[in-house]
């Protein structure tokens, strides 16, 4: 991480809590694109409590916080959440749900062959990349 971004981060820090206007932006600008996995599913969570209706962008990237932190339960409520807002039509949304999905792989490819039959999406080279990452990770490199 630069050390620009921590130090922008720092002064979020400071004054993140006595901002007037909460909302989207100010949400996604602390925490969750800095590296702090822990802490922005903490925001995530005080977004939900504080009435702030996150984005596809917020819900992809607390999707990969999840895996990092390894929390699946809570990336799967997460999931939850995106079907019943209309967000798994979104491309990064839908590669995180794939990598989230993936640890055991029948899930991600689950999730992928189900993007055009439940979702109507048609599947993008970003989608296959994710694929290619699943298989991968897990040791399936033929597949790959």
């Amino acid at each position: 991480m630069p050390m620009l971004s921590v130090n922008v981060l720092m002064v979020q820090g400071l004054f993140f809590d006595d901002l007037v206007v909460m909302d989207v932006v100010s949400w996604t600008s602390c925490y969750v694109n800095y590296g702090l996995p822990r802490q922005g599913v903490v925001v995530f969570r005080e977004m939900g409590l504080n009435g702030v209706k996150p984005n596809s962008v917020i819900v992809s990237s607390i999707l990969l916080a999840c895996l990092e932190l390894k929390i699946l339960d809570s990336g799967r409520a997460i999931h939850g959440f995106a079907v019943r807002h209309g967000m798994v039509e979104n491309v990064f949304v839908c590669c995180a749900l794939i990598s989230i999905h993936s640890r055991p792989v029948d899930d991600g490819l689950l999730i992928f062959n189900s993007m055009g039959r439940a979702h109507s999406v048609e599947p993008y080279a970003s989608h296959y990349s994710s694929m290619v990452d699943v298989f991968s990770h897990a040791g399936h490199l033929d597949e790959a």
